[in-house]
């Protein structure tokens, strides 16, 4: 991983080489056990903006020339991502039985059938507010999940907030960050929150599971759907951005 300073010439003239090398400097690639060029994240700041920039062994050379070439400020922030990955896998909470069974933790990037359990779990405390639908199935079969929040009487009509979290799948924020609001929603005891007093929430937690499965299993750099299972040939889509237009 490289981290850059540029100016807003040299920014341009890093979009020209992703287009020359037919990359896509803000997405990783969606199969396959590399990445090309995935911007991490961006500090915009007046005339300059930093970026950190995760590079593929395949394209390192011709990259750092071209770094060299137009005097772009910048150093080797993580020599190998890779061995990063293994040293810091992320502990996940097991669901098993009797007493192996661990708590579910708010605290931990927790996988779907985990997400799933504590759905449910959150459905029979507070049966009277919460209410767990299913609103379809992936590719891969998994089923979608929306949680409705409602303290108003039943038939009731009001606004309602309608909130969606883990299109992407490598980003396990969206899906925990979720379900931690799902928490302070319902409350330690069931009752109308300050955010659930005037309003009902429509909750869909965790949008791409197939993709975000694949994340923990897999690939942690996969960002798209899953196509047939197939990730090494199929790209998948981008939930957020591949519509079909009329």
């Amino acid at each position: 991983m490289f981290s850059l300073t540029l100016n807003h010439h040299q920014l341009k003239l890093l979009w020209k080489f992703s287009e020359k090398k037919l990359l896509d400097i803000w997405s990783g690639a969606p199969g396959g056990e590399t990445t090309t060029l995935d911007i991490w994240s961006g500090a915009p700041g007046g005339e300059t903006t930093t970026l950190d920039i995760l590079v593929a062994p395949d394209i390192k050379t011709s990259f750092k020339d071209f770094v060299t070439q137009y005097n772009i400020s910048h150093s080797v922030a993580i020599e190998d991502y890779q061995i990063l990955l293994n040293s810091q896998k992320v502990k996940i909470s097991t669901r098993g039985s009797g007493s192996a069974r661990k708590e579910f933790s708010l605290y931990e990037y927790n996988q779907y059938d985990e997400i799933v359990q504590y759905l449910r779990e959150v459905e029979q405390s507070c049966p009277k507010i919460v209410k767990l639908l299913s609103i379809g199935k992936t590719t891969e079969k998994r089923r979608l999940w929306l949680v409705q929040i409602s303290t108003a009487r039943r038939g009731a009509r009001r606004p309602f907030v309608l909130l969606e979290a883990g299109s992407h799948a490598r980003e396990w924020i969206g899906p925990a960050t979720a379900l931690y609001i799902i928490s302070r929603l319902v409350g330690e005891d069931c009752g109308a929150t300050g955010l659930s007093k005037y309003l009902d929430w429509h909750i869909i937690p965790l949008f791409n599971p197939d993709g975000y499965e694949y994340t923990h299993t897999r690939q942690p750099s996969f960002n798209t759907t899953s196509t047939l299972a197939n990730y090494a040939t199929e790209a998948g889509v981008q939930i957020k951005l591949d519509w079909i237009h009329p």
